[in-house]
């Protein structure tokens, strides 16, 4: 066959194999059966599905009870009521998480993984309407170790020692309060203050340049 042949073939990429902000999640038992089950899943059913993810997301616990008013007057068991909450979870976290624009959200749901239209425009709702209140939650949640609160220190100097009649060699004596309320005193020779010195701007010069990095750029707009 000569390559004549293949003049005028349009060769079209199915847009369900291209990735998504799932990444491999998508790829899960927890994602893809979610997605069969939205095919008819009840809308009414699926929007106090998303509230109690969101609350969950927020930190509420689902207990029992939660449970069994999520399930009162609905048809669907259990066990796909669970299929449905761990889905729905791990698409607005991968969400939440990759700071994706409402755009990319719908298109991906829509066309990459054919979610019915009328789930979509409830995952795009609850994601705009939560985003600020999850980042939030987040950063309150998260784990931090003791910063510095405080920092003293003086220079002396040694005149004599039993061994030398002058000395006049300078040691640093620093005081650190840390905001967990511990006080740490140390001393060191200047030669080790000028060590610290330099490890602590190199240091700072590093936060500058991951912080000038297109992919850690926050989009106030987003």
């Amino acid at each position: 066959m000569t390559d004549s042949a293949f003049k005028g073939v349009n060769y079209k990429k199915d847009p369900t194999q291209e990735p998504t902000f799932l990444g491999q999640l998508r790829y899960r038992p927890e994602v893809k059966n979610v997605i069969s089950l939205l095919e008819s899943v009840d809308i009414k059913l699926f929007r106090r599905i998303l509230q109690f993810v969101i609350e969950y997301m927020k930190g509420t616990d689902i207990t029992d009870t939660i449970w069994g008013k999520l399930k009162q007057g609905s048809e669907v068991s259990t066990e796909d009521l669970k299929i449905l909450f761990t889905g729905a979870y791990y698409i607005l976290r991968s969400a939440f998480r990759n700071r994706i624009e409402v755009s990319t959200l719908q298109i991906d749901l829509t066309i990459k993984l054919k979610v019915p239209e009328p789930v979509v425009k409830d995952f795009c709702t609850a994601y705009t309407s939560s985003k600020e209140a999850f980042e939030r939650s987040a950063i309150e949640k998260r784990i931090r170790y003791p910063s510095v609160a405080d920092l003293s220190w003086r220079i002396d100097v040694t005149i004599t020692t039993s061994a030398m009649s002058r000395v006049f060699k300078p040691t640093i004596l620093v005081q650190l309060t840390s905001t967990d309320g511990k006080i740490r005193t140390f001393e060191m020779k200047t030669d080790q203050f000028h060590t610290l010195r330099y490890n602590v701007a190199r240091v700072l010069k590093e936060f500058d340049n991951i912080e000038k990095s297109p992919s850690l750029k926050i989009d106030k707009k987003a």
